[in-house]
């Protein structure tokens, strides 16, 4: 009962607001997660940067259709004249750079096509058609502005340019609808190949609520501009709350998938075979397969999040591959922060990757590879001749005490108990 009443007084004041006022405390949200998620994504996020840029596009686009609701409906636009249509040329942009965006993660791309500055002549075309209008005095965009704040429904008719009213409205949400249907031909294609570790990761998954969030804005606008006007809602009200809820329900997606927003993982990079890369030593296997816990302290942790299993799963053939092929590990003092700067992979998601998929602390993790390097190329000429403290530094150990104690953790044997089963396994007994 008492929960009932404290609902009902939270929900009061939502009733007695207005449209507007409720369109004006939900643009401010997404606006504030718009600003924050262009920050990270530019500054935070070092992996997948072309594709990082292109979302920062599209949700800045959004942000300055935020702007414009909460300046509209505040009527502070009359402020900040010269801002008057500077968000419309994003709008076009937005799509295009959506578009991009699923394109790149799917197909793993690191720049531009060819022939993808045509997906920016619509942006840049309207630029130029407005630019008279750009070009007006601060005393004519207030005329402009106080005349259509008296009849806000003249918002989107947009007729400052060359086109008829609402003409570039309904342009937009064709060719919104044109990428939304290319964006998902692109993941029927992708599921299609069969790979179904691929279409189950959080990175598909994301890609499935980005496409349908920006599918929701564009039907609903193209519905809205085709209907008529009903009761006391005009087209400008409804075209902002359509798009303020969806950016609102994106933004609020990606802060409950940091992984996502602070990096995403390369969706396309070919799998690493399950033997391939992992250091194997003479007496157990170093790594945990199986269910997947953390062996930091000897005690078990709880199974980890599907999503963010998924997602931790998707950097493991990244890091196998960069390993095997580069081994940077045979550099003294290599460190976490320089693999995570080498691979792309966050610091934050590359701990928990070694942590909880592999079980180990980076330094053990890395000492593995040192120790199956030895095993690997123990007849390569001179090694033979080598002393401990020699073969040590040849792999990236800093000193005999770590080069012993990374062989007693990893196989129980002393270093030179080890070097001699080498040899026996090499038929070089003396």
């Amino acid at each position: 009962m008492y929960r009932n009443q404290v609902l009902l007084r939270l929900s009061i004041p939502l009733v007695f607001m207005s449209p507007e006022q409720i369109s004006i405390i939900l643009a401010s949200v997404g606006l504030c997660l718009g600003v924050l998620i262009c920050f990270i994504l530019l500054l935070a996020n070092k992996s997948q940067v072309h594709a990082n840029r292109l979302l920062t596009v599209t949700v800045f686009g959004l942000c300055l259709a935020m702007l414009q609701a909460i300046l509209i409906y505040t009527g502070d636009l009359l402020k900040v004249p010269h801002f008057f249509r500077i968000p419309s040329p994003f709008f076009y942009l937005s799509l295009a750079t959506g578009y991009l965006y699923v394109r790149s993660i799917l197909n793993d791309e690191t720049k531009y096509k060819k022939f993808d500055l045509v997906h920016f002549l619509p942006a840049f075309l309207h630029v130029v058609e407005l630019m008279p209008f750009y070009l007006k005095s601060a005393t004519e965009k207030r005329a402009v502005i106080d005349q259509m704040l008296h009849d806000p429904a003249q918002f989107i008719q947009l007729n400052e340019g060359l086109l008829p009213p609402y003409a570039h409205n309904l342009i937009r949400a064709l060719i919104g609808l044109a990428y939304v249907i290319a964006m998902t031909r692109l993941m029927i294609r992708t599921a299609k190949e069969g790979n179904s570790t691929l279409i189950n990761t959080a990175t598909f998954n994301w890609l499935k609520w980005f496409i349908a969030l920006m599918g929701a804005v564009v039907v609903s606008i193209m519905i809205i501009l085709l209907m008529p006007e009903q009761g006391r809602f005009n087209r400008t009200l409804e075209v902002n709350v359509a798009a303020v809820i969806c950016f609102v329900i994106l933004n609020f997606y990606l802060f409950f998938r940091p992984q996502i927003l602070y990096g995403i993982p390369r969706i396309r990079l070919e799998t690493v075979s399950e033997t391939n890369g992992q250091p194997e030593n003479l007496s157990q296997p170093p790594f945990k397969e199986g269910k997947l816990h953390s062996s930091i302290g000897g005690e078990e942790e709880e199974e980890m999040d599907a999503t963010c299993l998924d997602y931790l799963l998707a950097y493991k053939p990244v890091l196998e591959e960069y390993l095997n092929s580069k081994k940077p590990y045979l550099e003294q003092g290599y460190n976490v922060a320089r693999l995570s700067y080498d691979t792309g992979i966050p610091q934050h998601h590359l701990s928990a990757l070694l942590n909880k998929v592999y079980g180990v602390r980076f330094n053990d993790f890395i000492n593995q590879y040192r120790i199956k390097y030895i095993t690997e190329h123990f007849d390569k000429d001179g090694w033979r001749q080598m002393t401990l403290e020699g073969i040590a530094s040849e792999v990236g150990f800093n000193s005999r005490t770590t080069f012993f104690n990374a062989i007693k953790k990893s196989t129980g044997l002393s270093p030179s108990e080890y070097i001699s089963q080498i040899r026996k396994a090499k038929g070089d007994v003396e």
